[in-house]
């Protein structure tokens, strides 16, 4: 098989769809994706977001600018959320008159490339590539971020859709979680292949170069920093990880730590809107605002965990993967994650992490305690953490993956 730099005069366009433009765990996957790709390969790419946001920016640095598009989706039908099935299905039924406006257009764009691979991500994308799939020649490509919803409806539409779609050549899971769940799914007229490429990070920036900022002394001697990054939603378990530390505060006064929240609201659907103030009077009512910050949207996450000494993940339902737990061990931090989903293939128990029950304010609140007063332990999990992601979720190892999955299928 050619290499894929030194076949760029016969190399498809790459088209990449992207249901949003925040920056989010799946959209920095894309982003390591991109970085890893030959020049050549980027500069015969474009990206086709819903929206302007902060992952636009990032991009501008990777394609050339011309090659970056916006076309926002029926209001409607971006609002859909599985939290809220029915109320989702009445939206994107009004919304099918310009549906099918946007559906016209967005084949009309796919049409100005000769044979483009699609490579698409969000599951509302993932929807609409099955729908213009067969009005244009060309490979299609899912990198399915999250579980796939396994809702009536969405059974019902891919049933249906599968009389007259091909389905994608390939579809690329974050974790073997979401692979699994989304081979219960598939149409069996589709012959669809299947793999697991685990999310990665910059090891080079996700790294433990400035940890000396660090002091190992022990909680006796200096509060011990806390941090919790992720997007203000409430799946995400910030309600959970300010009770934890609520009731840790109640038990052990004596323990010094200072926490704070890195992450903003960014999702537009039903439901999410509220939760910052929402959790900001939590903490006022606990009497942690000395202890607890909400710092919001924090685009140098790397520094905010060189200088954390623990990083907690609670999220209250299954992660499909958990990119920002991987960015922590790379960091060498401490990492407490909610032992569901993909995390259980990313930290193995009190070697490189501490895995909690989701939604459990006890068990997270003692694996803080642990934590607190033992730094050695802190030290340990830490450098094992950044030992396990050199070897099994660097962002070179990731992006080599996909480009051998879409070589060996002929899709680029």
């Amino acid at each position: 098989m050619m290499d894929i730099a030194a076949r760029t005069d016969q190399q498809r366009p790459l088209l990449f769809i992207h249901v949003s433009a925040i920056l989010g765990g799946a959209e920095k996957a894309f982003l390591d994706l991109l970085k890893q790709l030959p020049a050549p390969v980027r500069a015969n790419s474009y990206v086709l977001m819903p929206e302007v946001g902060p992952l636009q920016l990032e991009l501008t640095d990777l394609v050339p600018k011309n090659n970056l598009s916006v076309r926002p989706l029926p209001k409607l039908f971006s609002q859909g959320t599985r939290k809220r099935p029915l109320w989702s299905l009445l939206n994107m039924l009004l919304s099918l008159p310009q549906m099918f406006q946007y559906l016209w257009s967005l084949i009309h764009w796919i049409r100005e490339f000769q044979s483009p691979s699609l490579y698409v991500h969000g599951i509302k994308f993932h929807m609409i590539s099955l729908a213009v799939r067969p009005f244009y020649q060309g490979p299609l490509i899912w990198h399915l971020q999250d579980f796939f919803p396994e809702l009536p409806f969405v059974k019902l539409y891919l049933r249906a859709i599968s009389l007259v779609s091909s389905g994608p050549d390939l579809i690329i899971c974050n974790s073997q979680a979401v692979l699994l769940g989304m081979k219960k799914n598939l149409p069996k007229s589709w012959k669809t292949r299947l793999i697991c490429v685990h999310n990665a990070v910059d090891v080079n920036e996700f790294s433990a170069a400035l940890v000396n900022q660090r002091n190992h002394l022990g909680a006796r001697h200096h509060p011990v920093r806390i941090a919790m990054v992720a997007m203000l939603t409430p799946w995400k378990g910030q309600e959970v990880f300010i009770e934890a530390l609520a009731d840790l505060h109640r038990r052990q006064a004596d323990l010094l730590f200072e926490a704070e929240i890195i992450g903003d609201e960014v999702y537009k659907t039903a439901g999410e809107s509220g939760f910052k103030v929402q959790l900001q009077k939590k903490i006022e009512e606990l009497g942690l605002s000395h202890k607890i910050k909400l710092r919001g949207f924090i685009r140098e996450v790397p520094q905010v965990l060189k200088q954390a000494d623990i990083v907690v993940h609670c999220s209250t339902l299954p992660e499909p993967f958990g990119k920002v737990i991987v960015e922590a061990m790379s960091s060498e931090c401490a990492v407490i994650a909610t032992a569901a989903g993909g995390v259980p293939e990313i930290i193995d128990h009190r070697v490189d992490g501490i895995l909690v029950r989701p939604g459990n304010i006890q068990d997270l609140s003692q694996a803080l305690e642990l934590l607190i007063r033992e730094p050695e332990l802190r030290t340990q999990l830490g450098t094992r953490a950044r030992q396990k992601v050199l070897a099994k979720f660097s962002a070179t190892q990731f992006a080599a993956s996909i480009q051998q999955a879409l070589k060996e299928g002929d899709l680029i």
